[in-house]
């Protein structure tokens, strides 16, 4: 949870002494005012020479005051870079860990860090300004005059009461715009990534209404929230005009009888002071509703910690299904499945779509959970880190082909441009193969050899298990022969999920081939 325990644990002490030092420093603005406009009516009666030396006593006070705020300002606003950077990792970490989808995930970064930074990084110091400026200020008012301070500050109270009544209010509105703007993402998220078959369907304005009804709904719901905020501040507002009146009635009535030693100085002096602790009082109560609208997404997730990067020993056993069932809903796929795959066995899955081979992928991969039992290796649950998966739909990140292959890893030039050449890719990829772009996109290289640099990168990081999921759909029969070749060739245990199969490897690699009927893997035939 994002909260002011998690701001203080990501600033370092001295940077949190430097800012009360700056804080109080700031924070004398009200109390030079009071000092600096309090003298003005004494200044009728001055000399010449006393009105030139208050000229001078006044710029110092102000230019003083003003440079504490401007240190204080530039140390906040590092202070908050810091806190959004520090913000943004654990979003980034949290989503990656909890495997988040990714639009989700984007409104975390794009929307959600935005409002915690603005409605709740900034939020919270400004109502320690305000705070710290408010005590300044009373200490200050209390010196001049104990009575009329005691006075100003009883009717500076009845601010916080707009904010105390609409704060669940502002809540609530806060956590529908949250769902509204998520929403909102995932439907523009469709209109833009569905372009083409849109147009081809000839369903633009079907499409286009959803994301404007999205839209609607998601400005509708921070409308509402604005609303509810600027009446809070309306009501507020209100209440000032009783803050400053009541006081000064109540003064004039003990100037009448010449009670405490209350004059018109003091009661200017203790009003423009007064005043500016009424001011932050006020603004500390307005600051606290922006703070209720974020509560919602100020929530991280348990799992901020990610893997160190070590070279572990990867396990060598038997892949092995004990008792496993699952099912999407009320449609079952398996059903209190037992199967065995011994080490370096290679397996293909073939059937239907719709069957379930996928899942069974997934469930090896971990990337799915059984409803009942458990994906074993060995004696212990599988680990992503345990295999290799290779999809009809790789992930490519925007980079080179370098990047791609080695994901960082220092891996020999000549290594990767052998592994290239092998999957045909050495000579389409341009006079500089290895430092090829491959924007975000990746729509300068085609499917065929998006998918051959897949299947480069696995290679390279070959692990004892390798899963592929129609890893040949998007090429030809040559490259399809090709990949299968060097894959096959390996020591790894592959499972396969295929639609069109090659007989010759299938019978020269000795497969056993598997389908899925009656909620159970079933073996078909052995080469």
């Amino acid at each position: 949870m994002v909260n002011f325990k998690w701001i203080l644990s990501k600033i370092s002490l001295f940077e949190i002494l430097l800012l009360v030092v700056c804080l109080i420093w700031g924070g004398l603005e009200g109390v030079a005012n009071g000092i600096v406009l309090g003298k003005f009516p004494s200044l009728a009666v001055a000399t010449t020479s006393q009105r030139m030396h208050f000229l001078i006593f006044a710029i110092f006070i102000y230019v003083f005051t003003y440079t504490g705020l401007y240190v204080e300002q530039l140390l906040l606003a590092n202070i908050r870079k810091k806190l959004r950077i520090k913000l943004k990792e654990a979003m980034l970490i949290g989503s990656f860990n909890d495997q988040e989808d990714t639009n989700t995930s984007i409104n975390r970064i794009s929307n959600d860090a935005i409002q915690i930074d603005n409605n709740y990084f900034s939020v919270i110091f400004a109502i320690i300004q305000s705070i710290v400026a408010a005590i300044i200020s009373s200490i200050y008012v209390f010196k001049v005059n104990v009575i009329m301070a005691i006075i100003f500050l009883l009717f500076s109270l009845l601010t916080t009461l707009p904010m105390i009544v609409g704060k669940k209010s502002l809540a609530k509105a806060g956590a529908r715009w949250s769902k509204a703007s998520d929403q909102l993402l995932a439907t523009a998220n469709d209109w833009i990534s569905g372009a083409l078959d849109i147009v081809q369907f000839n369903r633009e304005r079907y499409f286009f209404r959803k994301v404007k009804n999205r839209l609607q709904t998601t400005e509708g719901t921070l409308f509402t929230q604005e609303k509810i905020n600027w009446s809070i501040q309306y009501f507020s507002w209100l209440i000032t005009v009783i803050n400053l009146v009541g006081p000064w009635a109540i003064g004039f009535w003990l100037m009448s009888y010449n009670l405490y030693g209350i004059t018109v100085s003091v009661l200017l002096s203790l009003t423009l002071t007064a005043n500016n602790v009424v001011q932050n009082i006020r603004a500390v109560m307005s600051y606290w509703s922006a703070i209720s609208t974020t509560e919602e997404f100020r929530h991280l997730s348990e799992h901020l910690s990610l893997k160190a990067e070590v070279k572990e020993k990867l396990p060598d056993d038997n892949l092995q299904f004990k008792n496993v069932s699952f099912a999407y809903g009320d449609h079952n796929i398996l059903a209190h499945t037992n199967w065995q795959i011994n080490n370096h066995q290679k397996i293909v899955l073939v059937g239907k779509s719709g069957l379930g081979k996928s899942t069974v992928l997934n469930l090896i991969s971990s990337r799915l959970k059984p409803n009942e039992g458990q994906v074993l290796l060995g004696k212990q649950e599988l680990k992503p880190t345990d295999l290799t998966y290779v999809s009809q739909t790789p992930w490519i990140f925007s980079g080179t082909v370098k990047d791609n292959i080695t994901l960082g890893d220092e891996i020999a030039d000549n290594k990767l441009e052998l592994i290239l050449k092998k999957l045909a890719l050495w000579d389409e990829l341009g006079p500089d193969p290895l430092q090829r772009k491959i924007d975000a996109n990746s729509k300068n290289l085609s499917g065929g050899q998006l998918q051959r640099i897949a299947v480069a990168r696995a290679l390279l990081h070959l692990k004892p298990i390798v899963l592929l999921d129609e890893i040949t759909a998007n090429v030809d029969n040559d490259n399809a022969i090709r990949i299968r070749k060097l894959l096959y060739e390996t020591n790894a245990t592959i499972v396969e999920v295929a639609h069109h199969l090659d007989q010759a490897l299938i019978e020269k690699y000795h497969f056993a081939v598997y389908t899925i009927e009656n909620q159970t893997i079933t073996l078909l035939k052995t080469y």
